[in-house]
Order: C-alpha cells, then sequence, then structure tokens
C-alpha cells in the first residue's frame, strides 16, 4: 500500500493490480459516451483573462498563469480516438493515436513538472498529478465485463475545475 497526502486530504492507493483489471489491448473511442474535448483556444483565452486580471503580481507568479493549457499536452486522453496499452505488475505503457506515449509506474514518480501517484481505490486505477498551480485526478474503472474503459480526468488549476469523461471500447 502506499499512501498519498493530496493537499489536505490523505489518499490511500494500493500499487497491487486487483484481480481481473487489465487494459491491455486495442480501445477505440465511443464518442456518443464521451465528453468534447476541452478546445485548447478556449482554454488559453480563459488563461489570458486571468492573467490580466492579475497584471500586480509578480511577473515570477505571473509566468505561473494559464496552466490550464497544459490539459491537451500532457493529457493525451483527452484528444486520443484510439489507444494501445499494455499492462504488467508494476506499469503500463499506453501508446496514442496521435503519436504521443506514456508510461504509469504503480507508486510515486516525478515526470517533468509533475509528482505522479499511481494505484488502485475502490478497484480503479486512480493517477494524480500535482504540479505548481494545478492537481489533476485521472480514473480508470473497467464497465461491462471488461469491455468498456471509463477515464475521467478532472483538473483544478488556477483557481478553475474542468472535468472529462472519455469512454472506449476494447476492440
Amino acid at each position: 500500500m502506499v499512501f498519498v497526502g493530496v493537499g489536505c486530504a490523505s489518499v490511500k492507493l494500493n500499487t497491487q493490480v486487483p484481480a481481473g483489471f487489465d487494459l491491455s489491448g486495442q480501445w477505440i473511442l465511443v464518442p456518443e459516451l464521451s465528453d468534447e474535448t476541452p478546445d485548447p483556444r478556449k482554454l488559453r483565452a480563459r488563461s489570458e483573462r486571468k492573467e490580466l486580471k492579475h497584471r500586480k503580481v509578480l511577473s515570477k507568479e505571473r509566468a505561473q498563469v494559464g496552466s490550464l493549457l497544459f490539459m491537451t499536452h500532457d493529457f493525451p486522453v483527452l484528444l486520443a480516438e484510439r489507444m494501445d496499452i499494455e499492462q504488467n505488475a508494476d506499469s503500463m505503457g499506453i501508446e496514442y493515436d496521435r503519436g504521443g506515449y506514456r508510461d504509469v509506474s504503480w507508486g510515486k514518480r516525478t515526470r517533468e513538472l509533475w509528482d505522479v501517484y499511481s494505484g488502485w481505490e475502490q478497484g480503479n486505477l486512480v493517477i494524480i498529478s500535482q504540479g505548481h498551480n494545478a492537481k489533476t485526478k485521472e480514473t480508470m474503472r473497467l464497465e461491462n465485463d471488461g469491455r468498456l474503459l471509463v477515464v475521467a480526468v478532472e483538473v483544478d488549476a488556477d483557481g478553475e475545475k474542468v472535468s472529462v469523461t472519455r469512454v472506449f471500447r476494447r476492440l
């Protein structure tokens, strides 16, 4: 077991893969069951409006405004229409149709500007990413006897919250 501190709350993530939880395989997006991907242009406009409100803030802090823009870059599942996943006892690799690749190891890791905590909570894979001024929680759950993968992404950045759910069908 790994105990992960997130903000004021403590999250308990188990690093042992639950029996029957296997994401290995090819997955294709089910658009009619999925939310629309946030438009990066609209996110940029929101961030720019927020930056204008903070003109008196130190330049270092001003540079940190706009972290909502990382969403589609750092979390390619939001744009993916297809994923190929390989999973083993201590990690998984995800290849996205748009050319991106992501390694996820169970436990705590550092990835670029993020501290990443991965493990299971109530039978679902949970990936919590914390960076300066932003926190993201991805929850992956299998449904329909493992034929559907529901990925819920919750982002809390710059005082704003964005939630997106994407649903994939196993091929």
